[in-house]
């Protein structure tokens, strides 16, 4: 059948219906428990597979990408592909306002380094969908952000080991993966895009090298 070449991921299971099954990247796995796979029925045809795959199969990537960098669910949401910057020597996303998305705060611009799986699908997006102006064109409109985090809640629950695991969970997961691998407060402040010390000014955390960032980032998720 022609969705199942396509679409490798794509299982009938014994009821006839069409189930999306892949394996949760090494990455996230302890966010879900160490569970194994993300599993979510489709549907009985291949055409109402095919509308739902797209969609569905979008969400490991927005997870990747927040657990990676620590940003905000609607910093993710609202990126468009220009943010994606990969042609240098560090890549990165550029968080920052647009016409479509506000920022929580003046601290809350900046750029965070994309390193690992975070990095593998920067460059997947760009190679599939670089033609496109956003990155996660159904979710900039309106209240895009409350849709994204309803859909990825979704997605969590089918997962999650116990209620307290939340979307909100990825920040506190980082902050406290910075912290315990050394990173100082305001390097730390700069990547999650947080309020600095009093006294320092804002210019000081946006002016943090890429590459320090970076180095902070990779004692987080260090190569295998």
């Amino acid at each position: 059948m022609a969705v199942m070449v396509a679409l490798k991921h794509i299982l009938r299971d014994t009821n006839g219906s069409l189930r999306y099954k892949r394996r949760v990247p090494k990455s996230i796995q302890p966010l879900f428990g160490g569970k194994q796979h993300f599993i979510k029925v489709l549907g009985r045809t291949e055409a109402e597979a095919l509308v739902s795959y797209g969609p569905y199969h979008k969400h490991v990537e927005t997870l990747t990408l927040l657990h990676h960098t620590g940003a905000r669910l609607g910093e993710i949401a609202g990126l468009a592909m220009a943010d994606i910057v990969l042609d240098t020597e560090t890549p990165h996303i550029v968080i920052e306002p647009k016409p479509w998305r506000r920022i929580k705060n003046r601290w809350s611009e900046r750029k965070v380094p994309l390193i690992g799986e975070a990095l593998s699908v920067a460059h997947k997006i760009k190679d599939q969908r670089g033609r496109y102006d956003h990155v996660f064109p159904r979710y900039i409109r309106g209240r895009g952000a409350d849709r994204l985090s309803y859909d990825l809640m979704r997605h969590l629950k089918q997962v999650r080991e116990n209620d307290k695991q939340v979307l909100h969970s990825l920040r506190h997961t980082m902050k406290d993966a910075l912290r315990n691998a050394g990173v100082s407060h305001e390097l730390a402040c700069a990547i999650l895009g947080h309020e600095l010390s009093k006294g320092i000014d804002k210019e000081y955390g946006t002016g943090f090298y890429l590459r320090l960032m970076e180095d902070a980032l990779l004692k987080v998720f260090p190569p295998v």
